[in-house]
């Protein structure tokens, strides 16, 4: 008997038809709703992962490079370069100089919490504690400060218009050095008149509106813990034609300040904010670099903003900022922003006390006294296990019941890494499919046996996509994707689902 080419469905039988989603290379969406109020590209978690560019990839591990033999957390770690490029780190009450090779400088401190200034080709540290100590050339220098009654008080220190500024602990009174000292006499100036909810001064950042340094218009920004920001402009405090108030802020108090790029990063109660739009609307919510993490930035700074160890750090070769969540002593995790994309993820699982550059490298020190390097394949040797899912969606059918019956992620690697698909229903948790071991394409050469131009040479970075079982039922449907490698990054680029649509 002859059979038709194609079968017709039967009357009121859901056919199933391909759906592709991109991947959520628009990061965490931490501010819109979960039903309808996100867009494709956006995920409700990212974890390991790190959007780039139209997908995402898993993100960098680390490799063990110097260890300081304190067996104590590293808490300071900060580059230098005043024509001999190095970096001082903390660790076990020691300053260290990293610079190729690990020498101790001196020794006998109290905290390894140091604050830093760079002026004059001096790295100025204090730490509230200790006496101011300045790196000089390959020594460490205590400075003759005088003029204050306790200098180990002082616990914060910037660099403005070619003075240092400093804020004791538990004083709403700065000190100031004169134009270019790198010690001698310390004047003091109060602001606990100036502001209108008395409280001391908790950090010191400094603003440079044109994005420069030094420029006429620079100002140095004075927060209080009673959440006011105190803004002046100007180089010499004891001289009111240069020295004048900008004004006095309402701002939530500061859980870390870092100057970045003319502007003012911070982290506060209120979210990650850049100070700029925080002083032109105060509290209220305000559109900035922080604002998609939105909840889990809230969350973060409500859970563990008394802890120390909050950081804010730039990484310029990847165009990166890092913000570390110090959750407990020995353990953090880290809100990064890719700034070429304003896209956010986490990262979860590196043993980092601090975070700092050692030359072009970003580096972190760990709680048991070693300097690690970020961007190896592995995390020491151990597979980096990367999570994400995506946002709900309703497969551009809102109101109809869907059944996914297979999924199939794009994914590329230049290894054979575990990958398993999440696929979840109508906001429930989503559910994993098998693991599954990424194949190596078929097309991958090998030396001296493949044609050359028709093979993907070993190393090159291979798609691969197959289909797997689905088998979930809903309205909104979200899918994600869990990767464990150790032999290099991989990138989630799209996914494609069998999908049958209910009336």
């Amino acid at each position: 008997m002859r059979q038709p080419l194609i079968r017709r469905a039967s009357p009121g039988v859901a056919k199933a038809q391909p759906i592709t989603l991109p991947s959520p290379f628009g990061g965490i969406n931490g501010i819109d709703a979960l039903a309808g109020g996100m867009e494709p590209t956006d995920a409700v978690d990212m974890v390991n992962f790190f959007p780039i560019d139209g997908g995402i990839e898993t993100r960098g591990g680390y490799t063990i490079r110097h260890d300081l033999r304190t067996g104590a957390p590293v808490l300071f770690l900060q580059d230098f370069d005043d024509g001999d490029e190095r970096t001082i780190a903390a660790s076990g009450g020691k300053l260290f100089r990293i610079a190729g090779a690990v020498t101790e400088l001196a020794s006998g401190f109290q905290s390894d919490r140091w604050r830093h200034a760079i002026m004059n080709d001096r790295l100025f540290l204090v730490n509230g504690f200790d006496a101011p100590r300045a790196v000089v050339g390959a020594a460490v220098v205590t400075p003759a400060f005088t003029g204050i009654g306790d200098a180990r008080r002082l616990f914060r220190v910037r660099s403005h218009a070619k003075r240092l500024f400093f804020a004791e602990r538990g004083s709403a009174s700065f000190w100031y050095g004169g134009l270019n000292a790198v010690q001698g006499e310390l004047k003091s100036f109060d602001l606990s008149g100036i502001g209108n909810r008395g409280g001391t001064i908790e950090e010191i950042a400094t603003l440079a509106p044109d994005g420069g340094q030094g420029g006429d218009d620079d100002a140095i920004v004075f927060f209080m813990t009673s959440g006011e920001a105190i803004v002046y402009r100007g180089s010499s405090p004891d001289d009111a034609m240069n020295w004048g108030r900008v004004g006095v802020f309402p701002v939530a108090r500061p859980i870390v300040a870092e100057s970045h790029a003319g502007d003012v990063l911070t982290a506060s109660l209120d979210g990650y904010a850049e100070l700029s739009r925080v002083l032109a609307s105060g509290r209220s919510p305000v559109a900035g670099f922080g604002r998609r993490m939105g909840r889990l930035a809230l969350s973060a700074a409500r859970s563990h903003g008394r802890n120390l160890g909050w950081q804010i750090v730039y990484h310029p070769l990847r165009q990166m900022i890092l913000v570390n969540v110090p959750e407990t002593a020995t353990s953090s995790q880290q809100h990064v922003c890719n700034l070429s994309t304003g896209a956010w993820s986490r990262f979860r699982g590196l043993p980092a006390s601090v975070w700092g550059h050692v030359g072009d490298d970003l580096c972190f020190g760990t709680p048991d006294g070693r300097i690690a390097t970020y961007g190896a394949f592995s995390d020491g040797g151990s597979p980096i296990v990367a999570f994400c899912q995506g946002a709900w969606s309703t497969l551009g059918v809102p109101g109809r019941k869907k059944k996914v019956g297979l999924v199939k992620p794009f994914v590329t690697s230049v290894s054979t890494p575990m990958a398993r698909h999440l696929i979840g229903a109508d906001f429930r948790n989503p559910g994993s499919g098998a693991v599954a071991s990424l194949p190596v394409a078929s097309d991958i050469g090998i030396w001296d046996q493949s044609v050359w131009d028709r093979a993907a040479w070993s190393g090159a970075e291979r798609v691969t996509a197959e289909f797997r079982g689905g088998g979930i039922n809903g309205e909104f449907i979200s899918v994600g994707l869990r990767v464990d490698t150790s032999a290099g990054p991989v990138k989630w680029l799209a996914t494609t689902l069998m999908a049958e649509i209910g009336a």
